[in-house]
């Protein structure tokens, strides 16, 4: 269907389970965006597992926002209670703030289809950002995916650049027009050109 909304998107009259707190960076940025976007808002007083569950059934949720924490209290479970909910309304699955063991995705995958769970990798700073779908993810098991806004670089430690396959330090540069945050207090972990780091370490395959 052309007309279908892309599975990864807040979309008008949708509706985003929101069991994280607000004084953390991802579940208030994705909040605001729903709320902007026209979604309603379903915020958890606190996490639990069986309730997120509940929350999703009850106000037939189109996306959720989990960190893989979250996700594994949720595949402990009894399988009788993870599978009373119907979960049917769920576009997208969002895994954030921290990685995602490759177990547990691919738990996820094989409950509720590769097409609902995506991935993104970025800092609250947001020089640049990579999302991957499920079926690409099946493809490329571990991977965060490619830049889809900024560029990325991976690094030895003098800040020479490593070609794919070698693991080092990522890079991240922002090709926008305007800086995306400002520190203060501290100063960013830099290198010539442009290029900051988190502090992440990672490696590029033959497929970027």
């Amino acid at each position: 269907d052309t007309d279908a909304p892309p599975t990864h998107l807040l979309t008008i009259d949708g509706c985003l389970v929101m069991p994280g707190p607000l004084y953390h960076n991802g579940p208030a940025l994705m909040s605001c965006q729903a709320l902007l976007a026209g979604c309603h808002v379903v915020l958890l007083e606190r996490f639990d597992a069986e309730a997120t569950l509940a929350a999703i059934a009850e106000h037939r949720a189109d996306i959720v926002y989990l960190v893989p924490t979250m996700m594994k209290r949720i595949w402990r479970l009894p399988e009788e209670t993870r599978l009373r909910y119907d979960l049917s309304s769920l576009r997208t699955v969002w895994p954030l703030a921290e990685p995602c063991p490759m177990w547990l995705k691919e738990a996820w995958i094989d409950w509720l289809g590769a097409e609902r769970i995506w991935e993104l990798y970025a800092g609250t700073e947001g020089q640049a950002v990579t999302v991957i779908t499920g079926p690409e993810w099946l493809e490329h098991k571990g991977s965060v995916g490619r830049a889809v806004t900024g560029e990325f670089m991976i690094a030895d430690l003098d800040g020479n650049p490593l070609p794919p396959g070698e693991k080092g330090e990522v890079w991240l540069r922002n090709t926008g027009d305007s800086p995306t945050y400002h520190y203060i207090g501290a100063e960013p972990r830099t290198l010539p050109g442009g290029w900051e780091s988190l502090g992440d370490m990672g490696w590029f395959d033959e497929d970027g």
